[in-house]
């Protein structure tokens, strides 16, 4: 499994802390795409998550 789906989970998580929501749901976008592409369904299932709950 890559770990770059998790890294842009933290990415968006940090940006999301720091008030940067935009930035934050592009960053769950992008470990979304990756993170279905490797076929990580739960992670893939959770970025989407967040992207909605943060916006």
């Amino acid at each position: 499994m890559s770990f770059e789906p998790v890294m842009f989970l933290l990415k968006g998580d940090s940006q999301c802390a720091l008030g940067k929501i935009g930035n934050a749901r592009q960053s769950y976008s992008q470990g979304w795409t990756i993170a279905q592409k490797v076929g990580a369904k739960k992670l893939s299932a959770l970025l989407r998550r967040r992207r909605k709950l943060r916006g």
